[in-house]
Order: C-alpha cells, then structure tokens, then sequence
C-alpha cells in the first residue's frame, strides 16, 4: 500500500476540506497576547521554515482559503504575452532594524531567485515602490510563485542573504540551534489579521521522539512531525490531520484556523493562544 505523505497533505489545499469534514474549527475568535511554544523539525541550515516564515514576507500569498492575494505587493500587472510584469509594493513597509522597504530591496530579493522561479532578463526599479519585470519566457503564473520561500524579500543591502533583518510579523530576539528562534511581535506592522502571540519560541529539533518528549513535558504547546509511538494523546490535545498519524499535535489552549494552505509554515502568525 501506498503512504500518504501526511505533511504534503496538510500543507496542500486539500487540508481545508480534511480539517472540515473532522470538525476541526476556529476555537473561539482569534485573539492577541501570550506566549506561543512550538517544536519543529531541526533546519539543514538557516532558520527553520517555520522561523523563517515569522520573519519574512513574500510579495504574494496565498490565504488560508488557497486564494492568491499581495502581501508585500499591492498590484501587479502582466504583458499580453506576460514576459513584463509591473509591480507595486505596499508603501511604508519598514524592515525590523527601522528601515523603509522600497522596490530596490524587492528588485534585489528577485534577482537572487531560486530555481522554480523563472529566470529574469531584466530587473527595472522605476520609483520607490515600483518596479519592472522583464522574463525570458512569458509566465502567466508568475504572481503564484512570488509565494514560494525562496522570494521572501531582506533589505537589498543584505547580499548575501544571511542576515535577519525583515519585514515580518515577528522580529528576531534571539536565534536558537537548528534554525530555532525566539521573536516578538511587531506592534506597528500593517497586518491585523494575523500574528497573535506577543511572543513566539520556535523550536528546531531534529529526533522526532524529542520533540514528543518536549511537548509531553508540556515545553511546547504545539509539535510539528511528532512521534507516534510516543506522543502522549491525551485529553486536551488535537491533532491534524488525525489521531493514529497526525502531522500536527496542539494543545486545546491553541487555537487553529479552520482552513489553511500551508499551516505547517505559517504556524507563528496564525496560530493564538485561547
């Protein structure tokens, strides 16, 4: 018998039908405050995605109901044979050290794409939050992957994309092993539908049994990639997508968004505390 890859499944569009047919539903309205505990598979290198999507923010994204909307960007619009894009990004957007974000960073942040992005022939910033796409072959689905992690955008004077200065709901106060971190909210950020917590721990660890350990001993309040064999289900606890092989166990005290598209990345900001 084929294996469902459970993880691929939650963080597929599919998980919003799945979570509503289990009855798992928004816990209350979401609310400010607290301090939020997760653990999370340990990072190859660099933050944790998990870290990292706290921090960072794309240009598009796609809502936990799998539509695509701007979050750095505002509009974008294609040629008719969609080789040229034009971008505007939000304005008065400031990075976590006080910094405004402008187009430059954006033009800066693409033009160090990753692989599945189409490659740029021509990169032009036009104003301050503005700028001009040229592609080699034309992409009509070029705003869906401005979503992928790898376009998350950092100050363009950060060339070698190792710092950890963003433009994200949560700003870095200290980085743990494995790609961990501990960050607190950006009260001025422009969001506020999202980023709950006051504060988040995100912790990286690469054993699996650890991290059942970890949320066991009641260190953390949500565990990504448990293990089964030795996580302790007990009343009190939910787990997505299912009991007998869940990708995510929470605490009742955590409340979940009913749908979601890439919950396993974007736990952070979207989760709250009850």
């Amino acid at each position: 018998m084929t294996r469902v890859d459970r993880r691929a499944l939650f963080a597929s569009g599919a998980a919003a039908a799945l979570l509503a047919a289990t009855g798992v539903s928004l816990a209350g309205a979401p609310k400010r405050g607290g301090h939020l505990r997760i653990a999370v598979p340990r990072a190859a290198s660099g933050l944790a995605p998990e870290a990292s999507a706290a921090v960072f923010e794309t240009l598009t994204e796609l809502t936990p109901e799998g539509i695509l909307q701007g979050r750095l960007a505002t509009e974008w619009r294609a040629s008719g044979d969609a080789k040229t894009w034009d971008l505007t990004v939000r304005p008065d957007v400031l990075f976590h050290d006080g910094m405004p974000m402008t187009a430059e960073d954006v033009a800066a942040s693409l033009e160090q794409a990753p692989v599945g992005l189409p490659a740029l022939s021509r990169v032009d910033v036009t104003s301050d939050i503005t700028l001009q796409l040229e592609l080699t072959d034309g992409d009509p689905h070029l705003p869906i992957r401005l979503t992928d992690p790898g376009c998350m955008v950092r100050p363009a004077r950060d060339a070698d994309r190792d710092g950890l200065i963003g433009t994200g709901l949560y700003a870095v106060r200290h980085v743990t092993a494995g790609g961990g971190l501990v960050a607190v909210r950006v009260d001025t950020h422009y969001s506020a539908q999202a980023g709950w917590a006051d504060r988040v721990d995100i912790v990286a660890l690469s054993d699996p049994r650890v991290r059942s350990r970890a949320f066991n001993e009641g260190l953390v309040d949500t565990v990504l990639a448990p293990d089964c064999d030795s996580i302790k289900l007990a009343h009190g606890t939910r787990c997505l997508p299912a009991d007998a092989d869940p990708v995510l166990v929470a605490r009742n005290t955590v409340g979940i968004p009913a749908a979601t598209t890439s919950g396993d990345s974007r736990m952070a900001e979207r989760f709250w505390l009850i």
